[in-house]
């Protein structure tokens, strides 16, 4: 039987987002290629590295689901749901009648959240954005429109902050957060700015 399984070195990852009001999650998919001699394949997860001595426990709670390692039978796709934010290390092994494989390549990911606490305050032209940090990120998009849900090209930032120059009338602003492998969040709620231009006519009577 083959020793090594070969997965994809990209994570085919992040289908969606699930929303509820406590948590943000999402699924996590894996591919890899299929090894002649296997009759099946065991996911292994977990939150420290094997490089680090992780041990790859992660256990998802479910008790349908329950813990790493995950049996996908002869499989070569996985998906992983509802997986809570953090940063996620993952590995392949291939097995038949005869034993299991040793560890594939190692991958990882980070879920992150949408950012939150937008506070927005306007001095003369320009408007100062700021906003909670979101543990992962790397980097995030600033979406601003005149109208509810319609936005021009994000600007990118990678502090949690921004400074905008907006023009008299009412501006839609929206945050998304971006992870090291380029995933970006969803939209944060979206926040309206009316900006006040000067007085127009001013002069002596």
């Amino acid at each position: 039987m083959k020793k090594i399984l070969t997965l994809l070195t990209m994570l085919l990852f992040c289908v969606c987002m699930i929303w509820s009001s406590v948590v943000q999650a999402a699924d996590v998919t894996l591919q890899w290629n299929a090894v002649t001699e296997a009759t099946g394949y065991k996911i292994y997860c977990g939150t420290l590295s094997r490089d680090d001595g992780g041990t790859y426990d992660f256990d998802t709670g479910d008790p349908v689901i329950g813990a790493s390692p995950f049996d996908v039978g002869n499989e070569t796709i996985y998906t992983l749901e509802d997986m809570p934010p953090g940063t996620y290390y993952f590995a392949a092994t291939a097995y038949n009648d005869f034993g299991e494989s040793g560890f594939s390549i190692e991958v990882f990911t980070t879920i992150i959240i949408t950012p939150d606490g937008i506070i927005a305050v306007f001095q003369s032209v320009n408007s100062t954005l700021t906003w909670n940090a979101v543990d992962g990120a790397v980097s995030y998009n600033v979406y601003v429109g005149t109208e509810s849900g319609v936005y021009g090209d994000p600007v990118n930032v990678t502090e949690p902050t921004a400074v905008l120059t907006l023009n008299q009338g009412t501006h839609y602003i929206a945050i998304s957060a971006i992870n090291d492998t380029g995933y970006e969040t969803p939209k944060s709620t979206e926040i309206v700015v009316p900006v006040c231009g000067p007085p127009q006519g001013f002069g002596l009577q």
